[in-house]
Order: structure tokens, then sequence, then C-alpha cells
């Protein structure tokens, strides 16, 4: 994957097979190298125009954060993607997928403290 990335002309395409690369990492239980490919592609990939390469990037990020249980971070993501929405470049009915979506992700981790998982609720409140 590394040789595959002077090969790609696009920013977009370098951003997602960086994007894979940290998968790799994240598979084999490097998260820290994981998070560190995935926090190179991240501007790239929430400003870009396409909505199925935001939602990997959104749900690998996602898949490390619960694994690590840091739930802190998964706030400030969300937080982050409703100012996406708030500029048109996120839509919010993918935000509302996302919200059920941590739900499952949240079964099986260690008892979350009620404040920690209620910030999904209460952020989605109208």
């Amino acid at each position: 994957m590394q040789k595959a990335l002077p090969l790609r002309p696009k920013q977009l395409d370098k951003a997602i097979t960086t994007l894979l690369i940290g998968r790799i990492y994240f598979e084999i239980g490097q998260y820290e190298e994981a998070q560190k490919y995935y926090s190179e592609t991240k501007e790239t990939i929430l400003l870009s125009e396409s909505l199925r390469t935001k939602r990997l990037w959104i749900d690998e990020q996602l898949d490390l954060y619960c694994k690590l249980n840091q739930i802190h971070q998964v706030k400030e993501l969300f937080i982050e993607l409703k100012s996406l929405v708030d500029i048109d470049k996120f839509p919010e009915s993918m935000l509302y997928e996302l919200k059920t979506s941590m739900y499952k992700r949240f079964e099986g981790l260690s008892p979350l403290r009620r404040e920690e998982y209620l910030f999904l609720y209460n952020f989605f409140a109208p």
C-alpha cells in the first residue's frame, strides 16, 4: 500500500489509500499507527464531496475510538460533524444514521457511565 501512494495522482485517492493503510494497522492491533494514518487523511476526506468516502473514514475512526473506549473523542467527532452539517459539507441524515450505528458500537464495550452514553441522546435532542 505504501508503494501505491506515489502512484495516486489525486489528493482524495491518496487519502483513501492512506486510510486503508490505517485500517491494516487497526486490524493488526497497532492502534497508535492506525490513528496516525486516520488523522493524516481527515481534512482531505471530510472536506471532499464524496459521501461514501466520508462515511468510510468516519466508520474507521469510530471503530478505533470505540475499541479504545475513547468516548470523549467520539463526542468531539460528532460535534465536528455537526459543524460540517451547518456549512452544508455533510448531510444531517447521515449524522442520524451514525447515531444509530453508535448504539451498536457501544454494545459489548465495558460499561459506560450514564453521562458518557447520554451525550448521543442529548446531542440529537430538539
